[in-house]
């Protein structure tokens, strides 16, 4: 049973204890004794500034050794007391016993019985005392602890007596030293065997610790102008006017420097930027500044801040000041001007200046005002991706195009390195394109070489090269010059790998070893680099299919079912439909085999059959060389409620291909092409001279684009056309099984002319106008208005 007593009761229940066994005592033995017990901790702790601050944490264990007998131990009391000016003892985060409590191991009960196999009284029963706190003095303190067991415990080696957790709470000043003892109280410091104070009949040694925090010089901090490269031009606007604004920042400022104040020059060139006084912004952190604009040899800004307050600046970025330049001069293309931002200065603390890391200064660079666009170079198609059906050896190409070339650049040649995966691609063909070919510029010929070459820098790459030749002096004496956008070069390349379940891709990439295009004199022709068009290419792979069969109709991907089990675009009354039916084993065609077709409908939508369903169809045919069968049929239109027809379609096609019957579905829409849904004006009632205000609400189930004429008609009482208007537009984009609505609106004023009384609106969607031979694409819609007598 545990006992929780008091520390005075404690040791007096100890001490009689002690004297009720020394009756029992008649004769003590005389030996030679071993060393006696030693109590120690596992110190000095010596740390400096350049890795422990306020709140660093650290523990200080306390051990006992020599411990086998005669040396018995019963009970302890220990009391370590330290500076409490430097340094206390964390806050304790178990049962609080007394206000304040600390962080003494172990814990509550002391012990350390549940959580160190190394304590002293581990796995022993029965124990007193709960850690507590007190002052010894103003700048002093001391955490005491004990525990006692029921009997002797007989220990040979190193134990743990206690462990206490501390908190650094204050860090000297600069050149300075914190030291303290930890030491353990030797009046407070108690050692019982079951027979009394072993302090007393044995000698015992109990050694202090002490605590160290010394004042380490950190890192030396350095001056930073923020952005390091301002850049302005070629392109219009003018950058003479704009404005940028440049940071001055103190980087790696640690605060055991105290830095208290700072003098710092930015040096600038005011033919290029200058700012005043007003535009130099200080950082709310600093207590006091003065700023200086001095324009001479050189140009500068003076600026001097100071940090009066208990905590001094500090951190990886500390910002000083913003100073917001503008650009003063731009000359003209190709001429650049720069001027260097240098930042140099002094720092203090309340001691002596901080020395300092290298600043990293800034430059702004005013490249020249470019009134004629830059061309540049792109590949067409930017993206090529094969597969993921078989395609070793097949072949795609690609336009190398010069873009957005102006006239005055006087361009007669074009050279570049296209880099490419040799792994991936072999070339087939470089040939020369077009555009210097155009008879506008080209009256000598043109010079075209190229070459398919390992570089030991880029690796395996396209070199080209083109030029107009000059007439026979070697003058160009063209009117005309390449000018606009056009194709240089064309390169054929093939797949040569392709291995499943791999994609592989590579970049077609341009890369410059030398300029691009050259003007009529030898000089480069400048080029926009950010609008460089660099290709890619990519192949895709699958595993072998087997048998496959893909029935699609008329219409081009991916609006004609392409695919398994693939919808198609919609049809409308009496249009032919084509139905075509792709049969493959592994990709390669199966021929003369018979395709069966199977055409029914209609369907709701929801897929119940609507009253008008039937099979329509079941037709075959035979494929042909390439695997692909092909059958035709119109849709009908009966005499009797034929927009009973509408609604899905569904077409089933079936082969036998070994033996093995395989199959694909397809379906589509059977509607008008387009649906006038309702016709709204503005309001009911007009006077003579008003206009009406037309909304026409349509919709489709177009997925590929139709053009639709839409037409409107006043027509007044006495049936005498007296509006008319139409407008043109565009079907298309409508998502499967959903009609894509939108709306349009028209607008027709009633002449003076107009009979008063009931009139009507009739709006009618045609293909295009009937004089050139088109037609409605679905029924009329009629909307009553009243044109008023008065």
């Amino acid at each position: 049973m545990k006992r929780k007593l008091g520390k005075s009761l404690a040791f007096s229940i100890i001490a009689a204890l002690f004297i009720s066994m020394m009756s029992a005592i008649s004769i003590i033995p005389v030996f030679a004794l071993p060393p006696g017990p030693h109590i120690y901790m596992d110190g000095p702790y010596n740390f400096d500034t350049s890795t422990v601050s306020t709140g660093y944490k650290f523990n200080v264990t306390i051990y006992i050794e020599n411990l086998t007998y005669p040396y018995l131990a019963m009970s302890w009391q220990l009391n370590l007391y330290y500076d409490q000016s430097m340094i206390n003892v964390t806050e304790f985060y178990g049962k609080v016993t007394k206000a304040p409590s600390y962080r003494v191991w172990p814990n509550d009960n002391l012990g350390g019985r549940a959580w160190n196999n190394n304590y002293l009284f581990r796995n022993d029963s029965g124990t007193i005392g709960n850690p507590f706190w007190y002052n010894l003095g103003a700048n002093s303190a001391s955490v005491k602890w004990a525990d006692v067991l029921a009997g002797d415990t007989n220990v040979t080696e190193k134990r743990m007596m206690g462990r206490v957790e501390f908190k650094v709470i204050d860090v000297p000043d600069k050149l300075d030293v914190f030291n303290c003892t930890l030491g353990i109280n030797n009046v407070d410091f108690k050692l019982y065997d079951s027979i009394g104070n072993m302090k007393t009949r044995y000698a015992i040694t109990v050694d202090d610790s002490w605590y160290a925090l010394t004042w380490k010089a950190p890192p030396k901090p350095y001056l930073a102008i923020d952005p390091t490269t301002k850049t302005f031009g070629p392109f219009p606007p003018s950058a003479v006017g704009q404005q940028f604004d440049i940071k001055v920042y103190i980087k790696e400022l640690d605060a055991a420097w105290g830095l208290t104040n700072a003098s710092i020059w930015v040096d600038y060139k005011t033919a290029l930027i200058d700012t005043e006084v007003a535009n130099v912004t200080i950082a709310p952190a600093w207590d006091w500044s003065d700023v200086q604009v001095v324009h001479g040899t050189p140009d500068l800004v003076k600026i001097i801040v100071k940090e009066t307050g208990l905590t001094p600046p500090s951190g990886t970025s500390v910002l000083v000041a913003t100073i917001k330049f503008k650009v003063m001069y731009q000359g003209a293309y190709p001429t650049t001007n720069t001027s260097d931002v240098s930042i140099n200065g002094t720092l203090f603390d309340h001691i002596q200046e901080i020395l300092q890391r290298t600043a990293v200064p800034g430059k702004v660079t005013v490249i020249g005002l470019l009134t004629i666009p830059l061309p540049w170079l792109e590949v067409d198609p930017k993206n090529v991706t094969l597969g993921p059906e078989p395609s070793i050896g097949k072949q795609f190409t690609v336009d190398i195009k010069v873009a957005n070339l102006h006239f005055a650049w006087y361009m007669v040649g074009v050279q570049y390195h296209l880099t490419f995966d040799k792994t991936l691609l072999d070339v087939v063909s470089v040939t020369e394109g077009p555009f210097l070919q155009d008879p506008s510029w080209n009256l000598h010929g043109t010079y075209p070489i190229s070459f398919v070459e390992e570089d030991p820098i880029i690796g395996w790459n396209v070199l080209f090269g083109d030029m107009l030749l000059p007439n026979g002096t070697g003058k160009y004496d063209q009117t005309s010059w390449p000018n606009g956008t056009g194709v240089v070069t064309k390169i054929t390349f093939k797949a040569i790998k392709q291995v499943y379940p791999y994609t592989y891709f590579c970049p077609l990439e341009f890369v410059k070893l030398s300029p691009y295009l050259i003007d009529r004199n030898g000089k480069e022709v400048p080029v926009n680099e950010t609008m460089m068009q660099d290709g890619f290419y990519r192949i895709k792979t699958t595993p072998l299919p087997g048998r496959i069969i893909d029935l699609y109709t008329q219409y081009p991907r991916p609006y004609g079912g392409q695919g398994p089990h693939q919808p198609s675009d919609m049809f409308w009354p009496q249009k032919q439909v084509e139905l075509y039916a792709n049969v493959t084993y592994n990709f390669w065609p199966v021929q003369q085999k018979i395709v069966s077709y199977e055409v029914e409908g209609p369907f709701w939508e929801n897929g119940s059959k609507k009253p008008a369903y039937q099979i329509w169809a079941k037709l075959t045919d035979i494929t042909n060389s390439t695997g692909v069968a092909r059958v035709t049929f119109r849709l009908p239109w009966p005499c009797d409620n034929p927009e009973s027809l509408f609604g899905v379609w569904k077409v089933t096609a079936t082969v036998d291909v070994a033996c093995i019957v395989i199959n694909d579905t397809l379906k589509f829409h059977f509607d008008y092409l387009v649906r006038i849904w309702s016709v709204k004006t503005d309001k009911y009632t007009y006077k003579h001279g008003e206009t009406v205000v037309i909304t026409i609400n349509y919709g489709s189930h177009a997925q590929q684009a139709y053009p639709v004429l839409f037409s409107a008609v006043l027509v007044d009482e006495l049936d005498v056309p007296v509006g008319f208007v139409t407008v043109s537009l565009t079907v298309k984009g409508a998502v499967w099984c959903q009609y894509k609505n939108s709306a349009v609106t028209v607008r027709i004023t009633i002449p003076k002319f107009a009979f008063a009384g009931y009139a009507s609106i009739h709006v009618n969607a045609f293909n295009k106008d009937p004089t050139i031979g088109g037609s409605a694409w679905c029924p009329e819609y009629v909307k009553e208005i009243f044109i008023q007598p008065f």
